[in-house]
């Protein structure tokens, strides 16, 4: 999680006073919640500082925080851009950077962290926190667009081996289909067919007209002569 920021507030004239310490009281007690556990009592006591002094950068800041241990990075950011426009110090500048990095890094938006990183850098540059995670960030992202470009490489890939396999299966239905419409080699056309059945009866015609010139005539019995 991002850093704790927890500043005390000055009052300047009675009446700022009266609204300043009001605010002041209701931010100690969302740390209090904030402290426990208790992230959802936190952020509502936080409003409640914001909704009578809207201009305390450690309310806005706080919120951030509350939002985000709440799981909603999206949220929490823009209380964190709030406490960087508000803030007065350069810590206080270079921690809302830090803490911005920190929700796009809970979402691996990887360009988004580490652009936020070096700007709390920039700010602080003894900041080893900001420095490991920046340095963690840009090496997840190393791996994101090694992993996208091994995945396009293959996506690449796959479809050169399904047109490759479409090709090949063209080629072989062609020749199929070639065969289909031409006759099988043992196969007779019609008219070829009639032409050898009248070549088989013209040779058996032949063999019996040999067979019957070869013939001895038989004697009838008790016979008469015909």
């Amino acid at each position: 999680m991002g850093k704790a920021f927890f500043i005390l507030i000055l009052c300047v004239g009675a009446q700022q006073c009266v609204f300043a310490q009001s605010a002041h009281q209701l931010i100690r007690k969302g740390n209090k919640a904030y402290a426990k556990g208790d992230y959802a009592d936190a952020e509502a006591e936080y409003k409640k500082a914001l909704a009578k002094q809207p201009q305390l950068p450690p309310a806005w800041f706080n919120l951030g925080n509350a939002m985000y241990q709440q799981g909603r990075y999206e949220e929490a950011r823009q209380p964190y851009q709030n406490s960087l426009e508000l803030a007065k110090t350069d810590q206080q500048k270079a921690d809302a950077w830090y803490n911005m990095g920190d929700t796009w890094m809970s979402q691996k938006k990887w360009e988004e962290s580490i652009q936020a990183f070096k700007q709390a850098l920039k700010i602080n540059p003894h900041d080893n926190d900001a420095r490991y995670n920046l340095a963690y960030a840009q090496a997840m992202l190393k791996k994101q667009q090694q992993s996208s470009s091994s995945s396009n490489q293959q996506k690449q890939h796959q479809n050169q081996q399904n047109r490759q396999q479409q090709q090949n299966s063209n080629q072989q239905q062609s020749p199929e289909n070639q065969q289909q419409q031409q006759p099988a080699p043992n196969q007779l056309t019609p008219q070829q067919a009639d032409q050898l059945l009248k070549a088989l009866a013209q040779q058996e015609q032949k063999v019996r007209e040999k067979q019957n010139q070869n013939q001895r005539p038989q004697p009838i019995p008790n016979g008469k002569d015909w």
